[in-house]
């Protein structure tokens, strides 16, 4: 079985990845193994076989099985704060995906919306965003692709992808086991057994986790209170308690049946079961009569992080995933055939407002979703010349969704009585198929020089239903408007890319590439009535993209050096904006988006490995249409076209340190890891409300590691940054007495400040 000896390493450049290998057996083999930065085996060209990523000519970000251990990292959001230009964020909805990569992704929480950034488990696109936010206990690998992706990605993406590859079936058993155990109620599990059924024949696995924890957020931060009109005893109504616990079962079996020396067929299931607590939000913009003796008399601390709910929340998300895999190979090159299924189903209920008031929850009962994806692909790799190779293939997918949401909101910020209530409810449905055909050639006009060319048709058709969000007749959900709407809308799009690429020397390449990326139409299934302005769909946004890359490795090995320049046209942009409390979908904007991403590695001396990563983006609108920027009823092009886009810094950074030795007389080997990400300033909303500072993250770990074991401590957000996730800004309009009803909430980024202890055994 292979031993690595290093911690996570952030990948190079526009394709960085690569890995650490070594063993124990004596310090020669450990010098040797030490001398070279190994690479990682990657599949984002779907070629017949994989290839390293620093010979594929796309920025990649991959990381294995031993560089997610490595860095503790749980899940996608935290796989994100690693890799440059790229922010995998949940909306404060739990199990959203809102990813966003070079300044393009999914804001918000409408679930009609497809995701900007393709996420793929074992080839099969996951098309609605919900579960999304894939833990990687199980992982095999991750890859996060930047920049559109369109050729050979499953659905199209504007932004880029994400894909991630399952652990498979051994030829020898293997067990794994870890344990994490941690502040706030910390208690994981992880287990694996792989190996032989049937000789060489059949070969199975099947992991299992359970994941536990009470929760990091403190759920009162103070504040003061004053006696007030309608809260005449002055007193804190907040809950005082632990949130965002969450209790998580995931069991991934997997079967291959290797018919042939040629034929294997893989049988992928997982089932993923989460329980927990609401939204974590935090109160940052405040409506200006709020701390009134008027009104609540309620002054929050808006410089710290902790929230303050006055009502209990929860979630339950239940996934079902089963992927058929069938790959051929022949002489001129391998057939593959992946057969998906997914099934989601979702509930929640939460304290919106991040204050110890009703001004906004989601309650019991109403908020839930329930959706069906099936998916076929099929392409052929070829591998019959090393000068022509090509590769073609077909997808077709049906998505079916159900859903509804219910709000209740308080009179403060409807201009009313604070003690009235307000319910809304809205129900909604969408069927859609995506037709697709694929290509990609590469030819070689000489050795070191090769030239490429791919395209995707695409064809989309949707049917969506909705019965808007309006206001009840009673605040117990009675008396709501019954009148559905329905609208179809298809769309077909080809998109194409180009590229060169030169192989310089053996550890030097360049490239550059054009291409377009394609996000679907969209309808909107939070409308707030039946104009056809908010029923009909958004027209599809595209993009189109020049990117120049260099990838060398040099120093014997020890260095590593990827650097890539982009600039992007983004058109027709979909947004939604909160306005008088409302989303409304339309494509408002045309932008520009440029940006430099840079990733460093160096092995000065034996053991000590530094690396990271800098990305720059600059993005800017040329255009904002229909936007009423000040909320004064007028729409304002000049004030729009100067807003930054929301979730997106400037800059974004990471940098790592680790050391492994061995003490004289000890068998054991030690290593001493520590990071830093970082994020510069940047707006969570689209209207500019709510700013986001720039922050951040001190991670460390100290482990030892024996034969088939590691042991170790751990630690997290050390400095207890707090980080803003997904943002909300509502804006009102005019309200009680005048005052001007802005609420801005953010939801936590990232966990409070965690540290635990770690065991991982494998056989």
């Amino acid at each position: 079985m292979k031993k690595y000896t290093f911690p996570l390493i952030i990948l190079l450049s526009s394709t960085s990845a690569f890995a650490q290998s070594g063993g124990q057996e004596d310090d020669s083999a450990i010098s040797e193994e030490r001398r070279a930065i190994s690479e990682i085996v990657v599949t984002a060209q779907k070629a017949a076989k994989g290839e390293s990523v620093q010979k594929v000519p796309v920025a990649i970000s991959a990381f294995d099985s031993s560089a997610l251990a490595r860095g503790q990292l749980t899940n996608l959001t935290e796989v994100g704060r690693i890799s440059p230009g790229t922010q995998l964020m949940e909306p404060g909805v739990p199990g959203f995906a809102n990813f966003f990569i070079r300044g393009v992704g999914l804001v918000g929480s409408v679930r009609t919306l497809d995701p900007a950034v393709s996420i793929t488990v074992d080839g099969m696109p996951q098309e609605f965003a919900l579960g999304t936010i894939l833990d990687v206990e199980d992982a095999e690998r991750v890859e996060i692709l930047r920049g559109p992706q369109g050729i050979l990605f499953g659905r199209n993406a504007t932004g880029g992808a994400v894909s991630l590859t399952t652990k498979r079936p051994t030829n020898d058993l293997r067990i794994e086991a870890s344990a994490r155990i941690g502040n706030g109620g910390r208690f994981d599990v992880y287990g694996n057994i792989s190996g032989p059924i049937a000789g060489d024949t059949i070969l199975g696995k099947i992991s299992v986790s359970h994941k536990h924890s009470n929760g990091l957020y403190r759920d009162r931060n103070g504040g003061t209170f004053i006696p007030s009109l309608f809260n005449p005893s002055g007193t804190d109504n907040s809950l005082v308690k632990n949130e965002g616990g969450t209790d998580i079962w995931h069991i991934a079996p997997a079967l291959e049946l290797r018919a042939t020396d040629n034929l294997t067929i893989s049988l992928l299931g997982d089932y993923r079961l989460e329980k927990g607590d609401g939204l974590p939000t935090v109160l940052r913009s405040q409506p200006s009569n709020l701390s009134s003796p008027n009104f609540f008399g309620y002054t929050p601390d808006l410089n710290n992080g902790f929230i303050n709910h006055d009502a209990p929340g929860d979630h339950r998300l239940e996934t079902k995933r089963l992927i058929g895999e069938i790959a051929l190979e022949t002489d001129y090159g391998v057939f593959t055939s992946i057969t998906g299924y997914r099934d989601v189903e979702y509930s929640l209920r939460g304290d919106v407002d991040g204050i110890p008031f009703t001004i906004f929850h989601f309650p019991d009962g109403g908020n839930v979703d329930d959706s069906e994806q099936v998916s076929q692909e099929l392409r052929f790799a070829s591998t019959f010349s090393d000068v022509f190779r090509f590769t073609v293939g077909g997808y077709y997918s049906e998505l079916d969704f159900t859903g509804s949401e219910r709000r209740l909101y308080g009179g403060f910020l409807l201009g009313l009585n604070p003690a009235f209530r307000q319910a809304r409810e809205s129900s909604w449905e969408q069927s859609g198929t995506t037709k697709a055909l694929f290509y990609n050639i590469d030819y070689n006009i000489m050795p070191s020089l090769r030239l490429s060319h791919g395209g995707r048709y695409t064809k989309d058709k949707k049917t969506f239903t909705i019965l808007p969000l309006r206001a009840c007749a009673n605040p117990d959900f009675t008396g709501c408007q019954t009148t559905f709407a329905t609208d179809s809308g298809s769309w077909d799009d080809f998109s194409p890319k180009f590229g060169a690429e030169w192989q310089a020397t053996r550890d030097t390449l360049l490239y550059a590439t054009w291409t377009r990326g394609y996000r679907s139409g969209n309808y909107n299934s939070r409308a707030p009535n039946l104009d056809p302005s908010n029923v009909l769909p958004a027209d599809p946004e595209s993009i189109k993209q020049i990117e120049l890359g260099l990838k060398t490795t040099f120093w014997d090995g020890r260095a590593r050096v990827n650097l890539a320049a982009f600039t992007s046209k983004y058109a027709d942009i979909q947004r939604t904006v909160i306005v008088n409390s409302f989303q409304t979908l339309a494509n408002a904007a045309s932008a520009k988006v440029k940006g430099l991403e840079a990733e460093v590695s160096v092995e000065p001396v034996n053991g000590l490995l530094l690396s990271g990563n800098i990305g720059y983006t600059h993005a800017r609108y040329d255009s904002f249409d229909g936007l009423d920027v000040n909320g004064d009823g007028i729409i304002d092009p000049e004030l729009a076209a100067d807003l930054k886009f929301e979730q997106v810094p400037e800059w974004t950074g990471f940098a790592e340190a680790s050391y492994t030795f061995s003490l004289p007389g000890v068998s054991q080997e030690f290593t001493a890891r520590t990071s830093y990400s970082y994020k510069s300033f940047a707006y969570g909303d689209t209207i500019n409300l709510v700013p986001i500072k720039a922050h951040g993250l001190l991670n460390a770990s100290f482990s030892m590691r024996g034969t088939g074991w590691t042991a170790g401590v751990y630690g997290k957000n050390l400095t207890n940054e707090f980080n803003s996730g997904q943002s909300s800004a509502f804006n009102f309009g005019p309200g009680p007495f005048g005052s001007e009803q802005k609420l801005g909430l953010v939801y936590w980024g990232n966990a409070p400040r965690e540290y635990g202890l770690e065991l991982r055994f494998e056989y």
